[in-house]
């Protein structure tokens, strides 16, 4: 185990040289273009240029990784409102954590019945006992996220360009002016690359996402587990240490690890635990994904809404009935019993009640899909999904409407257990004074309206109001912690034993003694997962990337090249109306459409490459030349199409312009004028 250590110790020099050094370029590297990083223009991207085996490595740079965690924002989802997940994550970890302090404390710690009457019957402890609430928040914002990841990932943006050109009236023959045709196949064509360009979701693309979630959940699992096995029990002393973790975790762990390198720990050994028993959400998270997760993805990806929503939404009632007659069938406690493993088996490590948050977080992320894409298309503002967002935020009084209801919601699943514990008798303390009936019905719905709760109140920040709540959630602080709150989940039940059990005699289960370990279990759960999700986490889940899913490449002319080219800004982008200019102009692109028609398949191959930097580019944006990078053009937009012509390009310059960087000024440039294009049809 210390020698695995000091490989990945190794591995993160070696992936930092291949970060600095040429190691691992590839030999022959285009001198007109260059990759740059996506959402970065300024930055080059190393992924471009290395080799695959050179990211692998690169993957373990400890530089990198440390720039992941706390600098870089998300890639997958540059949508902003998503950050207020970031300060959700952590709430929710440490939420679980709070939970599993207590419950350790009741089963191991110096107590009594009495004492838990008493702690049961103080109101505030009511938080302490739902924090299975956030664990069920945990599979919903898992759902929720992924599936949205994915859908941008693989876009639709195939049937929003077709419904764009079918809005689109036809014109008139007097209007069917040479350079309008030509803005017309010019534009079609790039709407046909971009479409291209989208990444393919197929059914062989499938395995190759679990195998991507795997790469990433299974590594650092494995390793924690050998770590478990060899190293775990000389951390530790005191009295009681030895026996308990012998007994709890590392003999369990020993006959059964190959349960856990399976992921099958949520089904096997029915009736004990595997060693690692809270490891029971990743081999959950794993299974809902390929089992909820890919077959959503596919069916939506082509165009099959209605069934999606058809097996998610029994997905989400199955789940309802199995924990409902679950319950009944075998009288189970409104809240979680220790004494008896079978409620934690059957409605908690068992997949078949989490099923249904995940599925309900699916479920909600295509509704928030399709309510951004109502938004700047006129043409799908009919959607069910537009028309409630929009109902929500057409006035403050209508948010704080649902606000209040959906505080309420969350309050009353919290606290509404108080009055079937307080003052019970010891004789009924695991049970409550609810009847079994009750104690079912709330622990089939109780999860759901809890999460429907955090949902109404944190609905406004997605259609863009509660800009505060939303900068305080999303804050840089949470950042770290939420990226490394999979690192924290997966280690914080060994460092609760580790601190709970290293004591001279056994802990008394009060409330000071409780709050004093808990502290000590977030402040080093979380100062050793920085360390894990540095050196396994992110590593692993970079290589996942790499290696199944390559990121793609977003050119740019070379900044020498861009420099050289650009000897006069300020004519590039005048504002004067040169009647030469624009017969130069003319005459360009009626060589450069002849030069298309003799050269289509080449053009046609090199563009598709090349339209992932297209797709960066919004409507009214230009190549900017001095850097060669996109931005603004300011004045009217026709001054683009005059760019080339009123350039002073020397001799050497024009000779350097291969055709493939003439087709991506080609394609820049006539992108631009896609408003100024559809404006002019319609009048």
């Amino acid at each position: 185990m210390i020698l695995l250590l000091i490989s990945f110790i190794g591995l993160s020099i070696w992936g930092y040289f291949i970060e600095k050094t040429p190691i691992g370029d590839y030999k022959r590297q285009s001198s007109m273009v260059e990759a740059i990083e996506d959402g970065r223009p300024d930055k080059i991207s190393i992924e471009a240029k290395k080799k695959k085996w050179a990211l692998v490595v690169y993957s373990f740079s400890a530089t990198r990784n440390f720039k992941e965690i706390f600098l870089r924002p998300s890639r997958s989802i540059k949508d902003k409102k998503f950050e207020v997940f970031n300060g959700l994550k952590f709430i929710m970890s440490i939420w679980v954590m709070l939970g599993h302090c207590y419950l350790v404390g009741s089963q191991y710690g110096n107590t009594s019945p009495a004492f838990k009457q008493q702690v049961l019957s103080w109101l505030f402890c009511q938080i302490i006992v739902s924090a299975d609430f956030a664990l069920s928040f945990f599979y919903f914002m898992s759902g929720f996220i992924v599936m949205y990841s994915l859908i941008k990932k693989y876009q639709r943006g195939a049937e929003d360009l077709l419904l764009h050109r079918q809005a689109q009236p036809k014109q008139s023959m007097q209007h069917q002016q040479r350079r309008i045709s030509f803005y017309d196949e010019q534009l079609n064509m790039i709407q046909d690359c971009e479409t291209m360009s989208v990444p393919k979701l197929n059914k062989r693309t499938l395995p190759k996402q679990v195998l991507a979630r795997w790469l990433r959940l299974a590594f650092p699992t494995y390793i924690i587990v050998l770590f478990t096995l060899s190293m775990f029990i000389y951390l530790g002393s005191g009295p009681a240490f030895y026996n308990v973790i012998d007994y709890n975790i590392i003999t369990p762990l020993e006959e059964h690890w190959w349960v856990i390198m399976l992921f099958m720990q949520n089904f096997l050994p029915w009736g004990s635990l595997p060693g690692l028993y809270w490891l029971h959400f990743v081999a959950n998270d794993l299974q809902f994904y390929a089992v909820v997760m890919m077959p959503a993805i596919y069916l939506y990806h082509n165009h099959n809404r209605y069934i999606v929503l058809t097996y998610l939404s029994s997905l989400v009632l199955l789940s309802l009935s199995y924990i409902l007659l679950t319950s009944l069938s075998l009288s189970f406690s409104s809240i979680l019993n220790v004494s008896d493993n079978r409620m934690f088996d059957l409605l908690y490590r068992a997949p078949f009640g989490p099923v249904g948050y995940y599925s309900l977080g699916i479920i909600l992320s295509i509704f928030y899909f399709e309510y951004s894409q109502a938004v700047g298309n006129r043409e799908l503002r009919k959607r069910n999904a537009y028309r409630f967002m929009s109902y929500i935020g057409r006035t403050k009084a209508t948010q704080f409407t649902f606000q209040l209801l959906g505080l309420f919601m969350v309050m009353l699943m919290v606290f509404i257990r108080y009055w079937s514990f307080v003052n019970v008798p010891e004789k009924e303390i695991d049970q409550g004074r609810w009847p079994i009936v009750a104690n079912a019905i709330f622990n089939a719905f109780s999860h759901y309206l809890f999460i429907i709760g955090f949902v109404l109140i944190f609905l406004p920040i997605f259609i863009g109001k509660l800009s505060i709540v939303r900068d305080i959630f999303a804050s840089s602080f949470f950042r770290p912690l939420a990226r490394v709150s999979f690192s924290a989940l997966i280690i914080h039940g060994l460092v609760l034993f580790l601190v709970f059990f290293s004591h001279e005699q056994s802990v008394y289960f009060d409330h000071k003694n409780m709050i004093f370990i808990y502290f000590s279990l977030v402040f080093f759960t979380y100062l050793i997962a920085l360390f894990v999700a540095l050196f396994l986490e992110y590593p692993f889940r970079t290589m996942a990337k790499v290696v199944f899913s390559p990121p793609k490449k977003i050119l740019r002319l070379n900044r020498e090249l861009a420099k050289e080219l650009n000897t006069n800004v300020d004519n590039l982008f005048n504002d004067s109306d040169n009647d030469e200019g624009d017969e130069d102009g003319e005459n360009l692109v009626d060589q450069v459409v002849e030069q298309q028609q003799m050269e289509e398949e080449e053009i046609m191959a090199k563009a598709g490459v090349r339209i992932s930097a297209q797709k960066e580019v919004q409507l009214g944006q230009g190549l900017d030349l001095s850097t060669g990078t996109f931005g603004k053009a300011p004045g009217d937009p026709h001054n683009s199409a005059k760019m080339l012509a009123s350039s002073d390009l020397s001799g050497n310059s024009k000779s350097r312009l291969s055709k493939e960087v003439q087709q991506m000024m080609m394609i820049s440039e006539f992108s631009i004028d896609k408003d100024l294009y559809s404006k002019e049809k319609h009048d």
